[in-house]
């Protein structure tokens, strides 16, 4: 079964036995990207809204549901997980940021909910709308997405970020942080993760300025180059992705190579296993970068964004 009908068949499901929950007033598909265009490794990633003083329990059932739907899917052999929990607002907070238009989101930056669905629910398509407040919110995320006050607030949150995180000596933090205000600077959004790194080499060449990308990536220890030496000692379940993740971009028509896809991949997954506190391994560690020199090339850049 091709991977968009079976993405399609998830969100069908999903939708059905979520919106049954009492308290769920809103359901919006993110996962589009500029061109209008679903990944078609794409997990079903819903922006929840949610009855004033009823989240706390609608959240626990949608939580139960969601669970006993991906372990179905599993046994099934269908790869892609439910994607909810962490964007959710009550129909008052959407309500209060609609009526501020642009306005209102520049005030939630700092909140990372909000922050994060600017970019995740951006091009979103409403799949339960109780309510007019559900699809004006999911119109605002796509109209003020790159209003100038917006994306200036966005780009002072990412310097913010970098500039901390070279402070402390953290150039990966930097690196990443950098990535995102680079992309905001240049008026596009961060790509997702298993994309990341070769999409911003190629947005920095779009905007002429490819010596970004390698500097930003050689700090980051992201490179093609960089990872190959450690493919070798993938486990056989990220081999799989590589080889999926580089079918299905194809497929859409992206230009990438294997040694490109393999790299995003890697890093990508690497820095996951990390987050998760599972035991390094050799595909884990990171390359070998000299600290004091990236950190001087980041503030530089810094300096200039």
């Amino acid at each position: 079964m091709p991977r968009r009908d079976t993405l399609d068949q998830r969100l069908g499901e999903a939708v059905e036995l979520l919106a049954s929950i009492e308290g769920v007033r809103g359901l919006i598909l993110s996962g589009v990207d500029d061109r209008g265009e679903t990944w078609p490794l794409s997990n079903v990633d819903l922006t929840i809204v949610y009855s004033d003083g009823a989240r706390a329990a609608a959240a626990a059932e949608l939580d139960r549901r969601r669970a006993l739907i991906e372990d179905f899917w599993g046994w099934c052999g269908v790869a892609g997980s439910l994607d909810l929990g962490t964007l959710w607002f009550t129909e008052s907070e959407a309500a209060t940021v609609v009526e501020a238009g642009s306005a209102g989101l520049v005030a939630r930056v700092a909140e990372p909910r909000w922050f994060q669905a600017m970019d995740r629910a951006y091009g979103g398509r409403v799949e339960l709308g109780r309510g007019e407040v559900v699809a004006e919110l999911s119109e605002l995320f796509t109209s003020a997405r790159f209003a100038t006050d917006v994306v200036s607030a966005r780009v002072e949150r990412w310097r913010g970020t970098a500039a901390a995180a070279l402070a402390g000596g953290d150039t990966l933090t930097a690196a990443e942080a950098m990535i995102d205000l680079c992309t905001e600077r240049w008026g596009g959004r961060s790509d997702s993760l298993s994309r990341r790194w070769t999409r911003f080499e190629a947005f920095a060449r779009e905007r002429g300025r490819p010596h970004v990308a390698e500097i930003i990536l050689a700090s980051r220890g992201a490179r093609v180059d960089d990872a190959v030496p450690r493919l070798a000692a993938v486990p056989w379940w990220l081999r799989h992705r590589i080889d999926a993740a580089y079918t299905a971009r194809r497929s859409v028509g992206e230009d990438v190579t294997a040694d490109q896809n393999a790299r995003d991949q890697l890093v990508a997954f690497a820095g996951l296993w990390s987050r998760r506190g599972l035991p390094p391994q050799p595909w884990t560690q990171p390359a070998e970068v000299d600290v004091t020199a990236a950190s001087a090339e980041l503030a530089t850049l810094l300096r200039a964004y």
